[in-house]
């Protein structure tokens, strides 16, 4: 009822004209839109939060196209150092470096002529790896379980799959058991397939599928040729708040992995799962990052510190009519209005 509302309310301001003033007035600030992956099927449909569908993908990019100039990142931070930010301009990103980008979303981006950046997480490109994090969110929501075994994966007791939140509640226990597991793929594969048969899931196909693994350096590299742009996500994904003694050197190595593959210069970084607090910032530059993407919703103006750029993240979740609100810059101006700065301070993630 509260959603249905909403998007009742968001009509209403859409053809009164409010979205468009608000691009209007807000036409010298500029917006970075994150994906993470995008479907080959229907993983949207299990996972919105993470894939969106290339239909999707492609009635966003109908709408920036009308409404913006898409530019590369690159322009937006040189504008940025400039300190005059040219009006309407918006920058696409793309999350972790999945095959998914390379195969389902770059066609679409081409399809439109969009520039676009990928974060690519460098331990990933030089033989197969597959996320197993997803792989198990993808399991509990195919099982017809209502609830797992009790000491599964070493977990004790029970978890009850009854509902949505329960099943959420039983991921985030299995990936705090699977997080323990030393980096080895062997390990993890085995902590999955115990995991998936457990729950009567049949994983073989996707254990061989492209669905769930991450590009390799020569398909980076093409796609670096092609005109992507290809940064960093560091090196195992290791967030600056969990990881704080790891900052430099993964943000370093990642750096020195993405240079070696692409021969370009790769200086813009991505905060692993949204993570990040200033006390990072003098590690990171250490390391040659000059820019860094957040997690946090928002415009951006030339007074936006370049290691704390808001960053709107869209997923299956959102429907056409929010994400062009979200677009607008309405709730920018609304939030003004009553004066809740909260809405402008960036908050770090501790």
């Amino acid at each position: 009822m509260v959603q249905h509302f909403k998007i009742v309310l968001l009509w209403i301001f859409k053809l009164s004209g409010l979205f468009a003033i608000s691009r209007l007035l807000t036409r010298r600030c500029f917006t970075i839109v994150g994906w993470h992956g995008v479907s080959f099927s229907n993983e949207h449909e299990r996972l919105p939060a993470y894939f969106v569908s290339a239909q999707t993908l492609r009635k966003r990019l109908v709408f920036l196209k009308k409404h913006f100039q898409i530019v590369p990142l690159e322009d937006l931070i040189c504008q940025h150092a400039e300190g005059r930010i040219k009006p309407r301009q918006v920058a696409l990103t793309f999350d972790d470096g999945m095959y998914n980008f390379s195969a389902r979303a770059v066609p679409v981006l081409n399809d439109f002529g969009s520039p676009a950046t990928v974060y690519i997480v460098s331990n990933t490109m030089q033989e197969r790896v597959l996320t197993y994090i997803l792989l198990i969110q993808d399991v509990v929501f195919r099982t017809s379980f209502d609830a797992t075994p009790a000491g599964l994966c070493q977990v004790a007791s029970s978890c009850s799959l009854r509902d949505h939140a329960a099943k959420r509640a039983c991921i985030n226990r299995f990936k705090e058991e699977y997080l323990k597991l030393p980096e080895d793929q062997t390990l993890q594969k085995g902590f999955i397939a115990e995991f998936a048969e457990g729950l009567g899931v049949d994983i073989q196909d996707d254990l061989s599928s492209e669905t769930w693994r991450y590009m390799f350096s020569d398909e980076i590299r093409t796609l670096s040729d092609s005109g992507i742009s290809v940064q960093l996500h560091t090196h195992r994904h290791h967030d600056v708040v969990h990881y704080p003694d790891t900052i430099f050197q993964e943000a370093r190595t990642c750096r020195e992995h993405v240079e070696r593959v692409t021969g370009k210069k790769a200086t813009d970084y991505c905060y692993p799962s949204g993570y990040w607090e200033k006390r990072a910032w003098k590690p990171l530059q250490d390391a040659g990052v000059r820019s860094g993407v957040t997690c946090i919703s928002g415009l951006n103006t030339s007074q936006t510190p370049l290691l704390a750029l808001r960053r709107h993240i869209d997923t299956e979740y959102m429907s056409q009519i929010e994400f062009e609100f979200a677009l607008s810059g309405l709730q920018w101006i609304l939030y003004s209005l009553v004066g809740r700065n909260t809405f402008f301070k960036l908050q770090e993630a501790t």
